[in-house]
């Protein structure tokens, strides 16, 4: 699903090209006549960059953002290839929304969870976090810009031992929701919900929710199967009433 997200990138980065062909090269045609060398020059090196940019997904891949974001992983097409090789696996991940096609243009802010994995598949809200690096989830519902007003916009906020926030955005809360319960199910020693004592953990020290993590690893370790199921339930209670609300996206690294 990886490559086949890049490659919508690339049908995408080249119909753009081929649309502003033409009225990028009557807009030259006029500048190289009106005007002087120097800006003729300017606005030459100025279009080039923007079909740079362009076609830079069409012709390397591997620069597309949701691939540079695999680079820590080590090689990223053989990161790739593992992720696209979990996701294949239908019994062990969870895809939301499930949708047949959802045509060239537009692309559905798809989340896939796999046994490693967590990876926003659609091109232009490139997400990725390796399942077990994750120390805190919570819902997160973001106002975003709009034609008119803005609107606001669903998804999945994790945090990662690292100090690292990844926002997963997803089609709608109920979507949202089911990557959540997704993640819990494969972590259920993971932070839930927006809570003030998790707040105050990241603000303590970089491994404070790390070291919080580790604790609840070995407790639910000593669960029975039983008593895991009610544990669950009990972190996805504190997913539905813990949600956190931001007024931008850029708020999205700061605690308060």
């Amino acid at each position: 699903m990886i490559h086949r997200a890049i490659r919508k990138s690339q049908i995408q980065g080249a119909v753009i090209v081929l649309i502003l062909a033409l009225p990028v090269a009557i807009l030259l045609r006029f500048v190289l006549i009106h005007v002087d060398i120097w800006c003729s020059g300017l606005a030459v090196a100025v279009m080039a960059f923007l079909a740079f940019l362009s076609l830079t997904a069409t012709f390397w891949p591997h620069l597309h953002p949701l691939m540079q974001m695999l680079k820590p992983f080590g090689d990223v097409w053989a990161v790739a290839a593992k992720i696209d090789a979990e996701l294949a696996d239908p019994e062990h991940t969870v895809v939301a929304p499930q949708v047949r096609w959802d045509g060239l243009w537009r692309w559905h802010p798809r989340v896939g969870v796999t046994r490693h994995w967590v990876i926003n598949l659609s091109p232009a809200a490139a997400a990725v976090a390796f399942l077990p690096d994750i120390v805190w989830v919570y819902k997160q519902l973001t106002v975003v810009g709009g034609f008119a007003r803005g609107k606001v916009a669903p998804g999945v906020g994790c945090h990662r031992r690292d100090g690292g926030h990844v926002w997963f955005r997803t089609e709608c809360e109920d979507d949202a929701e089911a990557i959540l319960e997704a993640i819990v199910e494969r972590r259920p020693d993971v932070l839930t919900g927006f809570r003030g004592e998790w707040i105050d953990l990241a603000k303590a020290s970089p491994m404070a929710q790390a070291e919080e993590v580790e604790r609840r690893r070995t407790a639910v370790a000593k669960l029975t199967p039983e008593e895991r199921e009610h544990w669950i339930d009990d972190r996805l209670t504190d997913l539905h009433e813990a949600v956190r609300r931001l007024e931008s996206p850029a708020a999205a690294s700061r605690m308060v």
